[in-house]
This record gives C-alpha cells, structure tokens and sequence, in this order.
C-alpha cells in the first residue's frame, strides 16, 4: 500500500530536476494561502524539503513544519536543506506513509502538497489521511498535475515557475503518471470533504479549501505555550 518510492540514485537525480524550478517553490508558497494564523503545517510528500523551507520562509508564524516523504533518502535531504538554511527549529523531515499517516486526528493547521498525488498507489487514502490529520477551520492546499498535458502548455506553465526548457522535457516525460481530470473530480466527490473543491488550473488541479468545523468543534486555540 505504500506509494512510490525514491530511492538512490533516483533521488538524486529527482532533487537536480527539482532545482530547476526553485523560484516556482517560491510561486506556490504564496499560491497556496495558509493564512498568517496557521502555526503547525504538514507538507504530504515533501521530497528533498524545498517547498518546506519556501513556506517557512513566505510564513514566518509557522513554528512547526513536517516535510514529510516515504524515500528515506529524500528525508535526509530535506533535513540538510532545513538545517543549511538556518531553519532546523521549524523544519523537520519526517519518514511517512501518505496512506497511513503516524498522526493524530487534526494535528496540523494546514496540509500541503505538490506533485504528490499522482505517486499515491490509492489516491482516496492518502486524500482521507491529509483531511483526517487537517483540524477544523485548517487549510488544505494539495497541488497535482492532471491529465498528459501538451509539451506547449507544460513548457508554459514550467516557465511561469521560473523553470528551465530541460524541467520542461523532464517533467514532460514524467506527467504520464498523471490522474486523468475526471478521476481526480470523482475522487473529490466520492470522499465528502465538506470544505475542500477541486479547481482546474491548466496544467494543474488543486484541491483546496478549509476544512469545515463540525456543530461539536471548539474554537481553535493557540498552540503557543
């Protein structure tokens, strides 16, 4: 049940891809809203940590931050990137199974992830373990390719990221793995997450919203202590 892994030396090789695209990590920092309130935030496959580090930098309140990721590999790299950018007091990497999360019922203010989706083997699970970690009035931010996009509209969108025509011929050959459009709607729809849509924004699918506080939820309280 677990989802793909990266081992060495695809890791590797998956974290100098990454690098094309650093001021895209920079985009979706900001793209992805967490609101100022947020202090715990969970990124759901974080790979080598860069979209950790850019939403700590983008949202300074954020106190805790899980860069969270199944490769072991990738968790080391996360940790040395978390630690070379002055950051090891808010980030940390994690060693985590999307479909079966080791955290308990609304433990975070915000769950984020891009790219990740597509590597999940069951798609549903991991989509019900990031609501089901995400507390009431929480923010849900999971960002995904959709479809097999055309070279022009990904070379686009990976130019808008700030990316180079080599990310672009990279991530081209690697979007066969995408979910087509209309699983990604129905699989919105079948879980019921009151709160939480699917928004299609070529190439992209994000699946967003706050989660919504149920007739029995408390008032968030300040996790400062």
């Amino acid at each position: 049940m677990e989802p793909r892994e990266f081992h060495w030396p695809f890791s590797v090789f998956y974290s100098s891809l990454a690098s094309f695209l650093e001021p895209g990590y920079r985009d979706l920092a900001r793209r992805m809203e967490i609101g100022e309130e947020a202090e715990t935030l969970l990124d759901l496959g974080g790979g080598d940590g860069r979209l950790a580090v850019a939403i700590a930098r983008r949202y300074p309140g954020l106190r805790q931050i899980t860069s969270g990721d199944i490769s072991p590999d990738m968790t080391r790299r996360a940790q040395r990137r978390s630690d070379k950018a002055g950051l090891s007091s808010t980030v940390s990497a994690q060693r985590v199974d999307m479909h079966a999360l080791p955290y308990e019922q609304g433990r975070f203010d915000a769950v984020v992830s891009f790219g990740t989706l597509h590597h999940a083997r069951q798609p549903a699970a991991a989509l019900a373990e990031a609501y089901r970690v995400l507390r009431p009035g929480g923010r849900l931010c999971l960002i995904d390719g959709y479809d097999r996009p055309s070279f022009a509209t990904l070379r686009q969108g990976v130019r808008n990221f700030g990316g180079s025509l080599a990310a672009t011929v990279l991530y081209w050959c690697g979007s066969k793995d995408c979910l087509p459009r209309q699983q990604i709607e129905s699989l919105v729809a079948d879980a019921n997450l009151p709160g939480i849509e699917v928004v299609f924004d070529e190439p992209l699918a994000i699946i967003q919203g706050t989660k919504e506080r149920g007739k029995d939820d408390m008032p968030v309280q300040s996790h400062a202590g």
